[in-house]
């Protein structure tokens, strides 16, 4: 679960956000919502998946659609997203 959870961002900023979505859900189908964990807890895996999978696009540059629409005009790299979103 947390190891599905953790590599979500890693894979949003790879690859695009709605890949990452759909590799790490059915991951996640396959070995951890076979379990049947308790509703609360199965929401929760999939607040957390949409959340990091959505953060992990703004990593790069081709990660989130809507940065690919703005990189150009505003001249946003993959440098310049990790600058502001993931270095402190």
């Amino acid at each position: 679960w947390l190891t599905l959870l953790g590599i979500a961002p890693f894979l949003g900023s790879l690859l695009k956000e709605t890949i990452s979505m759909t590799i790490v859900a059915t991951l996640l189908g396959r070995h951890f919502y076979i379990l049947k964990p308790s509703s609360h807890l199965a929401y929760v895996t999939l607040a957390l998946l949409f959340l990091h999978t959505s953060i992990g696009g703004l990593l790069s540059s081709f990660g989130s659609s809507a940065v690919m629409i703005v990189k150009k005009p505003w001249g946003w790299d993959t440098w310049h997203l990790l600058s502001m979103f993931a270095l402190p």
